[in-house]
This record gives structure tokens, C-alpha cells and sequence, in this order.
């Protein structure tokens, strides 16, 4: 639901975005109860249009991997991983 997205997200979207998507829940939630078919489509869409921006500020979020890299003083990318020893490799043996 989109209640549940804007929570499990609300750490990565600005307030802009969260005050959007929560005025759009409010109005979609006041006209379902009027039950007038035209103005729920109406605003099931502006609340769809609305969530797409979650996603596009998710989508520009830096991701777990992007995090786990760090950056030397010369500037060269330095990747957390595990090093891998080729099997012909006889100087450790």
C-alpha cells in the first residue's frame, strides 16, 4: 500500500515528497467514502502519480554497494572483498 511504502521509505525521500504522497492518501481516502467513481479514479491517479516519485528518489538513492566503497587520499576506489588466490599459486604453500 502506499502507507506502507511511504513508511519503509520515509528515511530516503525528502519531506517534500512524503508531504505529497501523505495530502494524496488523505484526499483518496476522503472520496472513497463518497463513493463517486470518477473521483476515486481521479485521485487513485494523482496518488499513483505521486508514488512514482518514491521510486524515482530510490532509484537516486545511493544503494549498499555504492556505500561500501571507500575512497583513498589519491582518490583510487578501495572495494571490500575477500582475496581470491589462484591454485598454481605456490608461494604461500
Amino acid at each position: 500500500t502506499a502507507e506502507k511504502a511511504l513508511k519503509d521509505h520515509e528515511d530516503k525521500i525528502s519531506s517534500e515528497i512524503k508531504d505529497e504522497v501523505t495530502a494524496k492518501i488523505t484526499s483518496l481516502n476522503e472520496i472513497k467514502s463518497k463513493d463517486d467513481k470518477d473521483a476515486i479514479s481521479t485521485a487513485t491517479e494523482a496518488l499513483s502519480s505521486a508514488m512514482q516519485k518514491i521510486g524515482e528518489a530510490m532509484s537516486k538513492a545511493p544503494t549498499s554497494t555504492e556505500a561500501g566503497n571507500e575512497t583513498t587520499k589519491e582518490g583510487e576506489q578501495v572495494r571490500d572483498a575477500e582475496e581470491v588466490k589462484d591454485e598454481g599459486d605456490t608461494s604461500s604453500k
